[in-house]
């Protein structure tokens, strides 16, 4: 119904989440604080793709 983009959205955005986490530097609270923040944004898009998906589901 939504077609193949949000389906790989819900599969592929954790894995460009850990990508970006990868690239992150540094074991201060500042480089703590913005690996934490990453985390639950990418879980927050993640969860709100596939809310999106239940919605449509019959």
């Amino acid at each position: 119904m939504f077609g193949f983009g949000i389906l790989s959205g819900v599969t592929f955005l954790p894995l460009v989440g850990v990508a970006f986490l990868l690239t992150q530097k540094g074991d201060d609270e500042a480089s703590l604080r913005n690996i934490r923040w990453a985390t639950l944004a990418t879980t927050l898009a993640t969860f709100a793709l596939s809310l999106v998906i239940w919605s449509g589901f019959d």
